[in-house]
C-alpha cells in the first residue's frame, strides 16, 4: 500500500443515531452546553496523556510493524540480542501499559501533535482501541512524510552482529528511516488485509463500511492483535480473546452466530486452537450454527450465502474461510440437522465434484462422515463407499479422516478394516506428520486403546516405516500415561539412520551410513518387541 487512502470521513449511522437520542432527550439543555469547552477532567486527561507521550517518545529508540501490528514487544527487545537497552524496554513496556488505559479521544487528539514521534504513538494508542471508525482520519494521515521513530533490518540464523554497544549493533544490522505515515498506512492496509481488499480503492473499501457497526474483517483485526502474532497460545492472549468474545456477544442474532462461525475459522489462531477454543467451544459453535437454521446452512453449503456484511463475501481469498466454516458445522452435524438429512448431504459431495465454482467447490469426505453421523446405522455402507471414492495418491488424508470415523461408528466391529486400511496406506517419502502418520499420533487419545493394542499386536507392525513407528512409540505413552518407551529410547530409535532408510531405501542407507544403519537394524527389533510385551500382558 504505497500510496495513500484518500476519503472524507462520514459519521456512521449509529453514531447519527445516538447523537439524535442525546439532542431529544436533553433539548432543554442543549442550547447552553452544545458549545460549552470540554471539562477540567478531560484537558486535564488529554494533558497528562500528551506529557506521558512526549517523555516516551524521547525514550523509546524504534518502532518495529510487527510491534504494532500486534500490539506486543517487539522481538529486537530480547535481551540476548543485545538492540535495546534495559531502560528503553522499560519504556516501551510503560507505552504498552499507557496505550491500554489511555482516554482514545484524547490520544485522537494527539495525532495532530507537533512532535512527529508523539503523532506516531497517538497512532498506535488509537489503532490498538480497535475504534474503525477513526479510519478516514487514519487514511488522511498516510499522507504524513515527517519523520518519526525508524525501525531496525534484519539479521540471519546467527542472530544480529557482534559489536562492544547496543548502538554499534543497531547499525550493524540496519538502521531504517520511517515517516508517521508509514505507520498510518500500516494500520490502515491491516484492514485492508483482512478484508482480501488489496486491489480496492479506500474510497470503495470505505463506502461498503462507512454506516456499519461491525464487519467480519474489523473483528479478525482483532483476532490478530489478541493472538499477538504467534502460532503457540500465551496467557496474555487470554483477556483480549475473552474481550472480543464479549463484544460478539453484543451483536444482534443471527448475525452473532454468522460472526462466530467465521472468526471461530481465522487462520491468525495458534496451531492448537487453543485461542479459538476460548473464543468459542464446540458447544457455543454447534449453537451458532443451530441459530442460523439447517436450511439456511444448506443454502451455504450450495454455495449461496445472504449477508450485508462485505466481508462475507464466497470467493476463494476471501475473509470469510468458506470451506472451513462448511467443515466447521459439519463436524457438529447429529447437533445442527435431522436424521431424515443425512442423504441430502451425503449428496453435497456431488453437487462440489460437478459444481461449476472450482474456486469454491471442495470435494472433501466431511460430507460423508456427516451423513454417518446423523445416520450411524448406515454408517459402515456410507464409509466404505467413501473409502473407495476417495482412492487417489494425492488423498490419503482424506482416507485417515473417513478411517477415523469408520473406528468411531463401527469400534472393534470394524477394526480389521481400519488395520488392513492402515498397514496399506504407505507415507509418501519425505512425508512426515500426515496420513497415517497422523492417525498414528491420534491413537494417542486413551479412548482409542483398544485400536492401538491391535494395531502394534499385528505381524506386519515390522514393515512400518520408522516415522510410523516413532508415532506409534509416543501414543503408547501417552496412552497408557506412563513411559513404556523411554525417552533416551525414543531419540535413539529416531535416528539419521532411520532417516534415511526411509527416504533413501535399505540398500541406499547401507551404502551411505553402514555402520549407523547397522546399530539401527539391530535395535529396531528390540524397540517393536517392547512395544508388543506391554499390549500383550
Amino acid at each position: 500500500m504505497s500510496e495513500p487512502f484518500r476519503l472524507t470521513r462520514i459519521p456512521s449511522l449509529k453514531t447519527v443515531q445516538r447523537l439524535s437520542v442525546i439532542i431529544v432527550l436533553t433539548a432543554v439543555f442543549i442550547g447552553c452546553v452544545s458549545k460549552a469547552a470540554p471539562s477540567r477532567s478531560t484537558q486535564q486527561s488529554e494533558a497528562e496523556l500528551e506529557k506521558k507521550l512526549d517523555e516516551l517518545a524521547a525514550q523509546i529508540p524504534f518502532i518495529m510493524p510487527d510491534s504494532v501490528a500486534y500490539q506486543r514487544v517487539p522481538h529486537e527487545a530480547r535481551e540476548d540480542l543485545g538492540l535495546m537497552e534495559v531502560q528503553e524496554r522499560v519504556a516501551f513496556d510503560s507505552f504498552m501499559a499507557l496505550a491500554k488505559s489511555a482516554d482514545e479521544s484524547a490520544a485522537w487528539k494527539l495525532t495532530t501533535h507537533g512532535n512527529p514521534r508523539v503523532r506516531t504513538l497517538a497512532i498506535i494508542c488509537v489503532y490498538w482501541h480497535g475504534n474503525p471508525q477513526r479510519l478516514p482520519g487514519l487514511n488522511e494521515l498516510c499522507e504524513d512524510s515527517a519523520k518519526t521513530f525508524p525501525k531496525l533490518g534484519g539479521w540471519g540464523s546467527g542472530g544480529p552482529p557482534f559489536a562492544n554497544s547496543v548502538e554499534e549493533r543497531r547499525r550493524k544490522v540496519g538502521i531504517i528511516e520511517q515517516t508517521v505515515g508509514d505507520i498510518a498506512k500500516q494500520i490502515v492496509g491491516a484492514y485492508f488485509d483482512a478484508s482480501r481488499a488489496w486491489t480496492t480503492s479506500f474510497d470503495a473499501y470505505w463506502e461498503k463500511r462507512k454506516d456499519r457497526d461491525a464487519c467480519l474483517g474489523w473483528y479478525e483485526v482483532s483476532v490478530k492483535r489478541a493472538m499477538r502474532g504467534t502460532m503457540t497460545f500465551r496467557s496474555e492472549c487470554a483477556p483480549a480473546v475473552l474481550k472480543l468474545r464479549e463484544d460478539v456477544a453484543k451483536l444482534d442474532q443471527p448475525y452473532r452466530a454468522w460472526i462466530t462461525l467465521a472468526l471461530r475459522e481465522s487462520s491468525s489462531w495458534d496451531d492448537e486452537n487453543v485461542g479459538a477454543d476460548l473464543f468459542a467451544n464446540g458447544t457455543e459453535i454447534a449453537v451458532a450454527a443451530r441459530e442460523i437454521g439447517a436450511p439456511t446452512l444448506m443454502r451455504l453449503f450450495k454455495g449461496r450465502l445472504e449477508s450485508d456484511d462485505p466481508d462475507f463475501s464466497l470467493r476463494s481469498q476471501g475473509t470469510f474461510q468458506y470451506a472451513n466454516v462448511c467443515r466447521l458445522v459439519l463436524s457438529h452435524a447429529a447437533e445442527v440437522f435431522s436424521p431424515e438429512e443425512s442423504n441430502a448431504i451425503l449428496a453435497l459431495e456431488d453437487f462440489h465434484r460437478t459444481w461449476g465454482n472450482r474456486e469454491l467447490a471442495f470435494v472433501h469426505p466431511c460430507w460423508a462422515i456427516a451423513a454417518s453421523d446423523l445416520a450411524p446405522a448406515r454408517a459402515r455402507e456410507i464409509l466404505l463407499a467413501a473409502f473407495e471414492r476417495f482412492n487417489g495418491r494425492t488423498e490419503q488424508e482424506s482416507r485417515r479422516e473417513i478411517a477415523q470415523a469408520f473406528w468411531k461408528h463401527t469400534q472393534m466391529d470394524g477394526v480389521d478394516v481400519v488395520k488392513n486400511w492402515f498397514y496399506s496406506e504407505v507415507p509418501d517419502k519425505r512425508s512426515y506428520g500426515t496420513a497415517r502418520h497422523g492417525f498414528a499420533q491420534w491413537l494417542a487419545d486413551p479412548t482409542h486403546k483398544r485400536l492401538l493394542q491391535a494395531i502394534i499386536l499385528d505381524p506386519r507392525l515390522e514393515e512400518l516405516d520408522s516415522f510410523t513407528i516413532l508415532y506409534l512409540l509416543s501414543s503408547t505413552n501417552k496412552s497408557l500415561g506412563r513411559a513404556v518407551v523411554s525417552n533416551e529410547e525414543v531419540h535413539e530409535f529416531n535416528s539419521y539412520a532411520s532417516n534415511l532408510i526411509d527416504e533413501d531405501g535399505l540398500a541406499e542407507a547401507q551404502r551411505l551410513a553402514p555402520d549407523p544403519v547397522k546399530r539401527h537394524l539391530a535395535n529396531r527389533p528390540k524397540v517393536l518387541e517392547k512395544l508388543r510385551a506391554v499390549f500383550k500382558e
